[in-house]
């Protein structure tokens, strides 16, 4: 029988555990890649608003994710003292498709759109009772159903409490079919809507994501 040395043992020994070594660094790498690339979703960098009684707001939020979705799934809930409120809910079969939406609310708007990763919806002439906390969740079917949520809180005060501003222009479209106060980034503006196509007529100083509503148009006095 042939006999094997040590020193042949022993250099055997060190390519299997290298290769143990590079197989574990691997999976780890692989990991860290598909945790960077996985889906997220997100309210802005303002995860709170606060908006007058009877008002109308925006609740933001966008997903993103680097190896794409399909058949991606979204809903809104409010939190009401522990009780989960489901306001609406979506699927997006592919990107560039707009989502079939179905609203559990007569006060909530899907305003949302694929082409921009928008789902976020309007809440008309809020009540104190609508104060609280707003969960945007999401799941892509396409990295292995995760999914991520992120929390939008609501701040609802009286007419009285808001301070507002002198504007230095004053804006306003010539064809008004339907106007309610509108809250955004705690800025006061009066919104008009026109064949789904908002007009704002700001009561102070703004500002305004043109990324949410990129077919925003504004009329000066003269025109």
């Amino acid at each position: 029988m042939a006999s094997v040395d040590s020193t042949t043992l022993s250099v055997s020994g060190r390519l299997r555990s290298g290769d143990l070594l590079h197989a574990g660094l691997a999976v780890i790498l692989l990991l860290g890649v598909w945790s960077v690339g996985g889906l997220e979703v997100s309210t802005g960098k303002v995860s709170s608003v606060e908006a007058m009684n009877g008002s109308t707001v925006l609740l933001p939020c966008t997903y993103s994710s680097c190896i794409g979705i399909k058949d991606l799934h979204f809903n809104w809930h409010f939190d009401d003292n522990g009780t989960m409120d489901k306001l609406c809910e979506g699927d997006i079969p592919m990107e560039g498709v707009e989502p079939r939406v179905s609203v559990f609310h007569d006060r909530v708007e899907f305003v949302g759109s694929s082409k921009t990763n928008n789902i976020s919806i309007l809440l008309w002439n809020i009540t104190f009772d609508d104060q609280g906390k707003y969960i945007c969740f999401a799941k892509n079917p396409k990295e292995k159903n995760r999914n991520h949520s992120a929390v939008f809180t609501l701040r609802v005060v009286d007419q009285s409490m808001c301070h507002m501003h002198t504007p230095a222009h004053t804006w306003y479209t010539k064809k008004q079919t339907k106007k309610t106060n509108f809250i955004l980034m705690n800025h006061i503006m009066r919104v008009y809507i026109l064949s789904s196509v908002y007009f704002l007529s700001p009561s102070c100083q703004l500002f305004l994501p043109h990324k949410l509503f990129p077919s925003l148009h504004f009329f000066s006095e003269g025109d």
